[in-house]
């Protein structure tokens, strides 16, 4: 191993730093995240759904799971972006396929 290799401060890629967030446990008004939006990216069990990570400000990673109204306004933030996620509870879908079916609500806030 060379010197400056030696030299290095290294940390960590274990997953155990990361906490996935699940819908199921939310309640109303949580504030799910206050972070840096690093990634979306496709679902491994879900591909048409995105995981959307983050970085918090103590160096560990969050990620959220697309569901709700999520998504569309997950698209307005650009990766890099500073966002807080606050869990707005269910309420019925009020018309389309999913009409009648229950849907998680979020409210995305972005910095600046």
């Amino acid at each position: 191993m060379s010197q400056a290799a030696q030299e290095q401060t290294f940390k960590s890629v274990n997953s155990s730093n990361t906490t996935y967030v699940k819908a199921k446990d939310l309640k109303e008004g949580d504030i799910i995240v206050t972070g840096i939006l690093i990634s979306a990216t496709a679902n491994l069990n879900y591909p048409e759904k995105l995981d959307y990570r983050f970085k918090l400000e103590d160096g560990s990673e969050i990620v959220v799971n697309q569901s709700g109204n999520l998504k569309p306004q997950m698209d307005k933030v650009s990766l890099g972006s500073l966002c807080r996620i606050t869990y707005g509870g269910m309420s019925t879908i009020q018309k389309g396929p999913r009409k009648g079916k229950l849907a998680h609500n979020y409210e995305v806030e972005v910095a600046g």
